[in-house]
């Protein structure tokens, strides 16, 4: 089953060391810990930490975060957890992020979980 979950407290409480305790890198779950960087740098790196996962994800440019989630849901063909730690450094540069996430999700069109 589909699900998503936020995890939010204080800083400097464990939160980050909790979920990547929790996830599975063999088997190609993805943790991206964002910066304060341009949206299109953070797009770019987060297409290379996928590529540890997705051979080749991060030898594209991708042009929109649509683009590259839609992208990395065609190419994974396996159930995995995507980490995006420090969420709001990914929303102060890309406003739009959170509602091309609602909407792919209401779309049923991320399916992470197969």
């Amino acid at each position: 089953k589909r699900q998503f979950i936020v995890i939010y407290g204080r800083r400097r409480v464990g939160k980050s060391t909790l979920i990547k305790k929790i996830m599975d890198f063999a088997k190609g779950d993805i943790y991206f810990l964002a910066d304060q960087t341009a949206e299109s740098n953070q797009r770019q790196l987060f297409a290379g930490v996928i590529a540890n996962s997705v051979d080749g994800f991060d030898q594209v440019s991708y042009p929109s975060w649509e683009v590259l989630l839609r992208s990395l849901n065609r190419q994974v063909g396996k159930r995995i957890t995507v980490c995006l730690d420090e969420f709001p450094y990914l929303v102060k540069s890309s406003p739009s992020l959170p509602s091309v996430l609602q909407k792919l999700l209401n779309e049923k069109n991320l399916e992470f979980d197969r």
